[in-house]
């Protein structure tokens, strides 16, 4: 584990430095790469961990995330590790210099782009997300903004796919065991550096569910790198080269989302995966309208993650810390 000297020396080295360091653990020594392999970097330096459990990797996370907090040019990320050896920059990074050039030629005003994305007709997304809470009003009631975040999101699959469901029905009821979990969680005791625990909490896509909570059902994942970049949180995406499969956005796109989503909601990319990405997001939409622009942007992102409705996406995203982002 890294102490303050460490981490001084650390974050002196990645805003100062013109080359990439590589360590087996955040608390072990740093070593530098071959000098003659700095110029050919495309990227900012950045310090890259062996996999380590995911518990440990968020500590070191929210120390750099305090780090930044305090003004240091610093950022990481969690990458799973293949995901780690799919990215451009994940290995010998001087036979990637074309990826600069390559990076600065891609579209990178998001607005634009999602305006090109939206439908052709005389309706927006953002529009009929907002008529489809209109017609959820006429069921729950008047106090849909305040009870939304109960609501059964099977439920609400079903009532946007037409099933005749009734009011009552679209309420969620919290089973026995998710209220001992609850319980469970309120009575954990602080670990000794006074910070809150990582335990295991029910899933962070539900609504009402904050950042703290998000990180805490992290915690029990497998291992994965610590990547630790002289960067924004947004500049991670496109400095890793993640994008540009499928219909996932092209690396500098998800620099563009995250930047808006970064000002808009305070998210930040968590963990990256082969086709996913986890970020936290410590604003959550917490009104109606709100959510629904935030749908209508992450349906055209990400239209996989409305695969199950969108007032399924909309509960997922609603006063939630925690965002769920893939592409098949």
């Amino acid at each position: 584990m890294t102490g303050p000297a460490d981490a001084d020396a650390l974050i002196a080295l990645l805003e100062s430095s013109h080359s990439r360091a590589r360590f087996t653990e955040l608390g072990a020594a740093l070593s530098i790469l071959d000098e003659s392999a700095v110029n050919e970097a495309f990227f900012v330096p950045a310090a890259v961990s062996e996999p380590i459990a995911t518990a440990a990797a968020i500590v070191e996370w929210q120390r750099v995330e305090q780090l930044r907090a305090k003004g240091a040019l610093v950022s990481a990320v969690l990458v799973e590790p293949d995901a780690w050896e799919t990215l451009r920059c994940a290995e010998r990074p001087g036979e990637y210099t074309w990826w600069r050039d390559a990076l600065a030629a891609q579209p990178n005003d998001f607005a634009q782009w999602l305006a090109e994305r939206s439908t052709r007709d005389d309706d927006t997304v953002e529009r009929r997300v907002l008529a489809l809470f209109e017609r959820l009003r006429s069921v729950v009631g008047d106090q849909l903004e305040q009870d939304f975040a109960r609501l059964s999101p099977e439920q609400l699959a079903a009532w946007e796919a037409g099933d005749d469901v009734a009011r009552d029905d679209l309420f969620s009821v919290a089973s026995e065991e998710e209220e001992e979990e609850e319980e469970e969680e309120e009575e954990a005791p602080p670990s000794a550096n006074g910070a809150a625990p990582l335990l295991l909490s029910p899933s962070p896509y539900s609504a009402g569910v904050d950042e703290v909570s998000v990180l805490r059902a992290f915690a029990g994942r497998g291992r994965v790198h610590v990547v630790v970049l002289a960067t924004a949180p947004c500049e991670s995406l496109a400095t890793l080269g993640f994008g540009s499969f499928n219909d996932c956005p092209a690396p500098a796109l998800h620099r563009a989302a995250f930047a808006r989503w970064s000002d808009a909601y305070g998210a930040r990319p968590l963990l990256i995966g082969q086709a996913t990405i986890d970020a936290v997001v410590s604003r959550p939409p917490r009104t109606l309208r709100a959510l629904a622009t935030l749908v209508s942007e992450q349906l055209a992102y990400a239209p996989d993650c409305g695969s199950e409705g969108v007032l399924v996406l909309a509960w997922s995203l609603f006063q939630c810390g925690g965002w769920g982002l893939w592409w098949d």
